[in-house]
């Protein structure tokens, strides 16, 4: 560092005093906290000032949330670095090459650094070189980067502690979110671009001379340091023009505070105006600093200059602007609802339910959901599709080895979404989710989807393999609904209050309350239809819906191989009960036709003339077709 000597040599051995470099050949040139899966690849990029033999005496630590530093908790191996190299120091080495292309040099836990954390770099234990400030929550700071990242401006040393926000530029919180590579992002991250200047900055005095500063103009250079020093009197250096304060500068001079120190940012203006409050007015004491590199003002530190900033008070260094109306896209009015820099009328966003909001804002205010935590909103996963639940069997003599549930819709309709589930009593009481099904990748074929246990039931060949493992003679309801993510085991009714107070799905599509005792305490839920118990006090073993405009469901038999039974599995169920009961011929009149009819299934099982739907054609079923004797 040179020293511009104005005044004694006492001055000049102070001035010395004050211009001993940091120490350490190594320094922060970026930290970075990437978008990512949990925020990475988060960490810092250092530079090698020359050449290091012993990487050992340097060491890294993290200073989270403003609470004052931890002190070194990395220590760097005993190995050589090179003069000009860059090093990577990243707490995750997967997503570090995933965004990056290349493998971070060294990865340690105590990288996991958050946007509103401070970095320090040790060199034997002692803090050389800081990013942020150790004692402060970066949130709100102009050093924050959550999101985002901040980078060295060229030139600027190791700042031995005292961290400056002005020696970095920063992309400015969630500049990185939805990207997945650096190359690929709007806001690149300018790793290894660091160019070293060496400090040639100068130091330079202003003595406050009584009612005058000495010199009363200055010319320096951005990096350079005025110290005004005090001889007299009680005054104050205050930036700003016309005796009015800008902000820029402010402080006491007199007997307490007899010097005072500024180092000329790189974003300064070419003239800076200051001046005495006490004395500015009446006795015209003020001076002018000259900054002879001045590019321009750049307010916002992103390297452009508030002239040529398309949004100079916010950085953004890669000057955005996807509507091209000459206003940066993080300051432009138009509407960002998802805060992701980029105006929601630019961007290509997802919007299931086509209200023209991303599907991100919606997720936010409500409007959808994502339960399920899979990243896409429930109500948008699949629509809701008609199909209706057509026969199930549950029970059977033996082992229940022909289990099988039959779905009926129109065509080859593909039912991704669609959820087979049964709820009954488990071991949580009722509304216990026992068998959940996912569908999705089926379709119907010709109209129909056949699930059973094995291979080939009752003969026919089914659509599907499932464990279906149904429940025997309980209260249970089987549906099938959209979009389930719920769990086998969930207990939804948890009050066993017959009121669900889950229902982890986005519609119920169709389904039966199978009961086997309609006052044993134990609920069903979801569906108006319910069938059963059996006459004997069973919930019945075989179901199906009646074929035709009714739709209603009936009990089918307990034994699939009886001659007599009604399993369809494949094929057509029964059509719906005549509307005059008794009717079996339809001619409008209960007759002898109708009677001779009956007579022949006598003692069968056949549901058709099972007028009291025991499971057997007898004495009952004769008397209530003598009953209906007559025209309907």
């Amino acid at each position: 560092m040179r020293l511009n000597m104005i005044f004694n040599a006492g001055i000049v051995c102070a001035a010395l005093a004050l211009s001993v470099p940091a120490n350490g050949d190594l320094m922060i040139t970026a930290v970075y906290d990437g978008p990512l899966s949990g925020g990475t690849p988060k960490g810092v990029e250092l530079f090698v000032i020359n050449d290091i033999p012993d990487l050992s005496v340097y060491g890294l630590g993290s200073a989270n949330n403003g609470g004052g530093s931890d002190g070194e908790e990395f220590t760097f191996p005993a190995e050589a670095a090179t003069a000009g190299s860059f090093i990577y120091v990243s707490s995750n080495d997967t997503s570090f090459i995933d965004y990056f292309g290349f493998a971070p040099n060294y990865v340690t836990g105590s990288m996991s650094i958050n946007g509103d954390d401070a970095v320090e770099l040790f060199q034997s234990g002692v803090a050389f070189d800081t990013f942020g400030d150790i004692n402060t929550d970066g949130t709100g700071q102009p050093w924050e980067y959550m999101d985002g990242w901040a980078y060295r401006i060229n030139g600027d040393p190791p700042n031995g502690g005292g961290f400056a926000d002005t020696d970095f530029y920063y992309s400015g919180t969630n500049a990185l979110d939805g990207c997945s590579t650096n190359d690929t992002c709007a806001s690149v991250i300018p790793i290894g671009t660091y160019i070293p200047g060496g400090d040639t900055s100068e130091t330079f005095y202003v003595e406050q001379n009584g009612y005058g500063f000495s010199p009363a103009t200055v010319e320096v250079n951005t990096g350079d340091t005025i110290i005004w020093e005090w001889t007299s009197g009680s005054h104050t250096v205050t930036s700003g023009a016309g005796c009015i304060p800008d902000g820029l500068f402010d402080a006491l001079l007199d007997n307490t505070n007899t010097t005072f120190e500024w180092v000329v940012p790189d974003n300064a203006s070419a003239n800076i105006p200051y001046f005495c409050i006490p004395h500015c007015d009446n006795m015209g004491m003020a001076g002018d600093i000259v900054v002879l590199n001045a590019a321009g003002s750049d307010t916002d530190g992103d390297g452009w200059e508030d002239d040529e900033d398309n949004c100079p008070d916010i950085s953004n260094p890669g000057q955005e602007d996807c509507d091209g109306d000459g206003i940066g896209d993080v300051c432009d009015d138009d509407v960002d609802c998802n805060n992701n820099g980029t105006p929601d009328a630019c961007e290509d966003f997802d919007d299931c339910n086509e209200n023209g909001v991303p599907d991100d804002c919606d997720l936010a205010d409500g409007t959808l959901h994502d339960d399920n935590a899979n990243g896409l909103p429930d109500e948008c996963e699949y629509p809701s599709i008609q199909v209706q639940l057509q026969e199930v069997r549950i029970d059977q003599p033996g082992a229940d080895d022909d289990e099988y549930a039959e779905i009926r819709g129109d065509g080859n309709l593909t039912l991704n979404g669609l959820w087979y589930i049964v709820i009954g009593d488990g071991s949580g009481g009722s509304g216990v989710v026992e068998n959940a099904t996912d569908l999705t990748g089926h379709s119907l074929i010709d109209g129909t989807l056949l699930l059973a246990e094995d291979a080939d039931t009752l003969g026919v060949v089914t659509d599907a393999i499932m464990n279906l493992n149904f429940e025997n003679n309980d209260n249970v309801t089987h549906a099938l609904v959209m979009n389930f993510y719920g769990s086998l085991g969930d207990d939804l009714d948890i009050d066993d209050d017959g009121v669900l107070d889950f229902e982890p799905w986005t519609d119920a599509v169709d389904g039966v309350r199978i009961i086997a005792d309609p006052n044993g305490g134990e609920h069903t839920y979801l569906m108006d239809e319910e069938i059963g118990p059996t006459p004997d006090g069973y919930a019945p073993s075989h179901i199906y819906r009646y074929t035709g405009a009714c739709g209603n469901f009936a009990m089918g038999t307990y034994d699939p191989y009886d001659p007599e039974a009604t399993d369809t599995p494949g094929s057509e169920n029964p059509a719906c009960p005549t509307a005059c009961e008794g009717d079996f011929d339809d001619s409008g009149v209960v007759d002898v036709d109708d009677l001779l009819s009956f007579i022949a299934a006598w003692g069968s099982n056949d549901m058709f003339f099972d007028l009291d739907g025991d499971g057997v054609v007898g004495v009952d079923d004769l008397l209530l077709l003598i009953n209906a004797w007559g025209p309907c």
